[in-house]
């Protein structure tokens, strides 16, 4: 019988971080005083809702209109948890916030921001956060550990990583295909690219296909 060896190659992997983002903006309406109390996630996301399972509202209002949602009053601190949909490995969030009062801090998933000792405190800009990439759920806004002043945010974009896995094809010499069969693989197993288990149907193969041998994966033509 006349050996025919097709296309084989093991495949080495290597990991990449790919940098995604997503935005969440709130409600920017109210025309009022801001001193309508806000709960829900309905009540309180505009845009980006998709990505919030639930929210965790204490002492959140409706801003003056353009200017979001204002957390605290004169009196009482205010503290928003977005529960998120999934985990992320969140590196950086940029908020989009003023001060109601200049000179005071407030603190994304416990990072200090510091608004400026001046009036442009209360115009709204971008500050940032870094994290570490440490996988969460949750992004909480509220007002300095010491601080029970206001503060205005109209959204934020999350900046995290997701891991991909590349393929590298490297020769391999002792496993090859004839007939619909796969020869030399021992007690290895026989997969599709897809990832179902065709071992039983060696003999009657053709395509490209996944074999491991000894904790090691090779692809395959089989003709």
């Amino acid at each position: 019988m006349k050996k025919i060896t097709f296309l084989v190659a093991a495949l080495c992997t290597a990991m990449f971080a790919n940098a995604e983002s997503f935005t969440i903006t709130f409600n920017s309406t109210n025309a009022g005083d801001g001193s309508a109390t806000v709960s829900t996630t309905e009540a309180i996301v505009a845009t980006g809702a998709d990505y919030v399972s639930a929210v965790t509202a204490n002492n959140i209002y409706l801003g003056k209109s353009g200017y979001g949602i204002k957390g605290g009053s004169s009196s009482k601190k205010g503290e928003l948890t977005l529960t998120l949909d999934q985990e992320y490995a969140i590196t950086s969030i940029v908020a989009n916030v003023a001060a109601y009062d200049i000179n005071k801090t407030i603190s994304i998933n416990g990072q200090t921001i510091t608004f400026a000792d001046d009036e442009s405190a209360k115009e709204l800009h971008d500050e940032t956060i870094t994290l570490d990439g440490t996988k969460t759920n949750e992004i909480t806004i509220a007002a300095g550990a010491a601080s029970k002043n206001r503060w205005y945010c109209t959204s934020i974009t999350v900046n995290y990583t997701t891991t991909t896995t590349a393929i590298e094809n490297v020769e391999a010499s002792d496993i090859y295909a004839v007939n619909g069969r796969i020869e030399n693989i021992g007690a290895g197993r026989i997969y599709t690219v897809s990832g179902m288990d065709v071992t039983e149907q060696n003999g009657q193969l053709k395509g490209i296909y996944v074999v491991k041998v000894d904790g090691k994966a090779h692809k395959i033509a089989v003709k």
